[in-house]
């Protein structure tokens, strides 16, 4: 029997490293574990054979004795439960635990995770990324100032002990320079950053993945290697995308401004539709893109954007989204009235 875990040296990954380290820590023995490194950016995620194990095509996973478990803090709850400490309490505290890891997990990693995308990933000028940049930084000053409180009362989250609720936020926390999120305005998380990092078994963890003398300062040729990295997975450049999928990450989609988002909501009228598919079909070819390499890039059966080209079918949001941020245009030119002459179908 083994344990293996499928990890990249991300937050989400370091959550499971940090929890084996902890685990270990606490005097539990661990069976024989296994990490598989998966790399994001060559599309190991898209594999048959780690799509068997984690169906959402994400890192991290694991498998235990046959037992295949994905998303990161549902693997911290399996291991809390299968090896109690103090970590993951089995009585009622477990409901002081259990709600701020689904916290993390809803609210602070993707809050950060997509301020960081915008901030060093996605590469657009910086007036398109504007709104998204705004929202997502206030939106992390707000869940750390929520912890600043926490921290006020006790040096944990939920309380005095460490456990899988600060497993789950460190990581992210870990990244605030990187996110340029500015966490000193709460000296209070600043103080548990410190305190949490100080831990022997976080200390182990955090190394999973990095060269000993990098693990908390990138060289600037790792951090030249991680933007590139995250800018190629981002673009969703060399990785396959399912055909039944929306975009594999919230990094790969340029945030639209709400009033574009409010017209796509409205029902769109025959001429709309048909100026859509006139309008794609020239930006395909524009790009020298066939109709399967584009229903690939935003994963549609080749059939259905030939249909909508034909304007035989309408464009639905989600695709429309995933149509504008391809080509990095403004939703205007999909939807807007077309100049004179313009609209006529050749």
């Amino acid at each position: 029997m083994a344990l293996d875990v499928y990890f990249s040296a991300t937050p989400n990954g370091w959550k499971i490293s940090i929890m084996l380290e902890e685990l270990r820590e606490a005097g539990i023995e661990l069976p024989e574990t296994r990490i598989h490194m998966v790399d994001l950016s060559a599309g190991d995620q898209f594999t048959p054979e780690f799509t068997a194990i984690n169906p959402n095509q994400k890192m991290p996973a694991l498998v235990d004795d046959g037992r295949a478990v994905m998303e990161s803090c549902a693997i911290l709850q399996y291991l809390g439960e299968k090896y109690p400490t103090p970590l993951y309490p089995t009585d009622e505290r477990r409901w002081d635990v259990l709600p701020w890891l689904y916290w993390q997990a809803a609210n602070l990693g993707p809050a950060f995770g997509n301020k960081l995308s915008y901030t060093r990933y996605i590469n657009v000028p910086d007036g398109e990324k504007a709104h998204p940049l705004e929202r997502f930084g206030k939106e992390s000053l707000r869940l750390v100032a929520i912890l600043g409180r926490r921290f006020e009362k006790h040096p944990y989250i939920c309380g005095d002990d460490f456990t899988v609720a600060d497993i789950a936020a460190f990581p992210w926390i870990r990244a605030y320079k990187w996110a340029k999120v500015d966490i000193t305005t709460q000296p209070s998380v600043v103080d548990w950053l410190k305190r949490v990092r100080a831990r022997p078994g976080v200390d182990r963890g955090v190394a999973y993945g990095v060269p000993k003398d990098e693990v908390d300062s990138f060289s600037k040729e790792r951090r030249e290697r991680y933007k590139a990295r995250g800018a190629q997975i981002a673009a969703n450049e060399n990785s396959r995308r399912r055909s039944d999928s929306g975009l594999e990450s919230p990094a790969q989609l340029q945030f639209p401004d709400p009033q574009m988002v409010s017209a796509m909501n409205k029902e769109a009228t025959v001429q709309q539709v048909q100026l859509m598919g006139h309008r794609i079909r020239r930006l395909r070819r524009k790009n020298k893109l066939t109709q399967p390499a584009l229903a690939e890039r935003v994963g549609i059966p080749p059939s259905d954007l030939s249909r909508i080209e034909r304007d035989e079918l309408r464009v639905s949001l989600d695709v429309l989204i995933r149509i504008v941020a391809e080509f990095n245009v403004g939703l205007d030119e999909l939807m807007g009235k077309p100049a004179s002459g313009r609209g006529r179908r050749r």
